[in-house]
């Protein structure tokens, strides 16, 4: 059976032989895992679609005999081009792509990854706007996911502080997780970047 959905590339990783395997968010699956058969011989139907974080429109094969999803082809919607012409901007995207791989279980993510990304990608280039827009992300994920509420947040009392924020949202995702994951750094570069690039002026 195959079915189809739109879905974002969030990783990829070489397989057995010449096969593939993508990691994606779809539109109604939520995050999930498929093996792309020969894909890196296949070139003529995957060049250049497979890379984080590409949007496309997956045919992915479900077979009887195994739980493993079959990505039989895919057809490119969007690459975010921009946000490949500024480093900061691939830093936020992929801060925010490792934060739905790890803490993501609900289709919902889709839609709020694709805005994200979307908005990432026709920003202005100040890092200042692209951390504010990836800590609203952040805490947007960890208020769907069930992680903490609205509540809890305004009671953190953490105002407008893009320093209380990242502090935050990093103890948070180490009680999440169980440990400090290493993306989390990102968030505290850029804010020194930030910092040193306003004391330079």
């Amino acid at each position: 059976m195959i079915f189809n959905e739109r879905a974002i590339v969030l990783s990829k990783r070489t397989g057995y032989g010449e096969d593939v395997y993508v990691c994606l968010i779809g539109e109604k699956s939520g995050v999930f895992w498929a093996v792309a058969k020969r894909a890196r011989k296949s070139k003529k139907r995957f060049l250049n679609i497979l890379e984080p974080p590409s949007l496309i429109s997956a045919y992915i094969r479900k077979t009887k005999f195994s739980d493993t999803l079959i990505l039989e082809k895919a057809e490119l919607e969007d690459i975010f081009y921009n946000i490949k012409t500024s480093f900061e901007k691939l830093l936020c995207t992929w801060f925010g792509i490792e934060l739905v791989m790890a803490f993501s279980f609900s289709p919902d993510c889709f839609q709020n990854l694709f805005e994200f990304i979307n908005d990432i990608a026709s920003s202005e280039m100040r890092t200042e706007t692209l951390i504010e827009k990836t800590l609203n992300f952040s805490l947007n994920l960890i208020i769907k996911e069930g992680f903490s509420s609205e509540s809890e947040i305004k009671r953190e009392n953490m105002g407008n502080s893009q320093k209380e924020k990242i502090e935050w949202i990093s103890k948070k995702i180490e009680e999440m997780y169980g440990k400090k994951l290493k993306f989390v750094g990102i968030l505290e570069k850029l804010y020194s970047d930030k910092i040193y690039d306003i004391n330079a002026l």
